[in-house]
């Protein structure tokens, strides 16, 4: 009976901590402003000018994995065929764009959610036919170690 009593105390000391620290990410994101990660000024994640600046997907490219390679279908697509048609990607992963995206994934800096819009206004016009834009699915021990589904946002 002691011991459940213990357990119960620990958990729900658990419980509080675990609130409490998740209270004090919110606040810090809403104390400091948001710096672009491209030139460090505030405002945006990723602010206008970077986001012009930023290395459009160009020819040549793989035709189902985007990757950047001599055109067509690449070899990794041609040896592992994916279960889709084809991905599709406004702008290179690299610089800004890779560190928002890693920040929104593993540092839970919810405000790099940003990046859907700019992939919203960059589609406009570019993709010929979408029969789907889905999130991609989390495993569920990732989703616990997060506490949420990035894609989702």
């Amino acid at each position: 009976m002691k011991s459940e009593r213990q357990n119960l105390k620990r958990r729900q000391a658990n419980k509080v901590e675990a609130l409490v620290a998740r209270f004090a990410k919110l606040a810090l994101n809403l104390v400091f402003l948001l710096q672009c990660l491209g030139c460090q000024r505030e405002g945006a994640v990723i602010c206008a000018g970077c986001v012009g600046g930023l290395k459009r997907l160009e020819r040549p490219y793989c035709d189902r994995c985007f990757q950047p390679n001599s055109g067509h279908i690449c070899a990794v697509c041609l040896e592992h065929p994916l279960a889709v048609d084809t991905f599709w990607a406004p702008v290179l992963f690299e610089g800004p764009i890779r560190e928002a995206v890693h920040r929104l994934k593993y540092r839970a800096q919810r405000a790099a959610a940003q990046l859907g819009q700019l992939m919203a206004e960059s589609t406009a016009g570019s993709v010929a036919s979408v029969d789907v834009a889905a999130p991609v699915p989390l495993h569920s021990s990732r989703l616990q170690r997060r506490r949420y589904n990035q894609s989702l946002l």
